[in-house]
């Protein structure tokens, strides 16, 4: 008789429950590396984290911090420390090496992530660059992003297509001014919306042929153009209730 398969561990697992706080293999082989090697300072094992690997988009290091941050910020809402966490665990010699593996030396498989680690502050901040604060527009820009990104559409485009793609963001944007002209706060949420949407399709697009760098200079003036030029000064925000 064979004796039964092992279930694999890869991280995002629950290691255990206490006080109906659920605590990761993560959590425990960040804390335990921390309490063995940084004497449970959670600030040097993130130091030591950056150090491994180059902190670029994507890169293990980075999502390892980030789900570092939000363990240090669930210890600290609970009252308790790396060290606390880690009492009475039996850290057996096999526990200490994989903690350490995992922790400093091995990269990461999408299987691995935890959701801190796949929404890193780089990603939060992007978001928040892109369409933060849209609320607080006196007309939001989200409709006439949704608009272009229904007509122009969001899928990789190879060299050859995005001068197609530039002269109908070009026609899309003189459209949009047109219907704006009398205004203002349309002619600003639009604009803001084209900024967004435009941004994003340089990044998905194969720029051989230097489109996007005309279309980084031609928009580069909405960006840096004052509300006022955009018509928004004639706007008076309402009063809040």
């Amino acid at each position: 008789m064979s004796a039964p398969k092992r279930t694999a561990i890869y991280g995002p697992e629950p290691w255990r429950t206490d006080r109906r706080l659920v605590w990761s293999h993560w959590d425990l082989w960040l804390c335990l590396v921390a309490e063995l090697d940084y004497g449970s300072d959670l600030a040097a094992l993130a130091d030591a984290i950056a150090a491994r690997e180059p902190l670029y988009d994507g890169s293990a290091s980075e999502a390892k911090l980030s789900h570092l941050d939000e363990l240090a910020a669930r210890l600290r809402d609970a009252g308790l420390t790396a060290a606390a966490l880690m009492a009475g665990v039996d850290a057996s010699p096999a526990l200490r090496s994989k903690a350490r593996t995992k922790v400093l030396r091995q990269g990461l498989y999408p299987r691995d992530m935890t959701a801190a680690m796949r929404v890193t502050p780089r990603e939060r901040l992007r978001e928040r660059a892109l369409r933060g604060r849209w609320d607080r527009f006196p007309s939001s820009p989200r409709p006439w992003y949704e608009a272009l990104v229904g007509e122009l559409g969001e899928r990789w485009l190879h060299e050859n297509a995005t001068f197609r793609l530039e002269r109908r963001i070009e026609a899309a944007r003189e459209r949009n001014e047109r219907s704006t002209a009398r205004d203002p706060a349309g002619r600003l949420a639009a604009r803001r919306a084209l900024v967004t949407y435009t941004f994003e399709t340089m990044e998905r697009c194969d720029d051989s042929y230097g489109s996007g760098r005309r279309r980084r200079r031609r928009h580069r003036g909405l960006v840096r153009g004052s509300v006022r030029a955009a018509g928004v000064g004639e706007i008076r925000r309402p009063p809040r209730p």
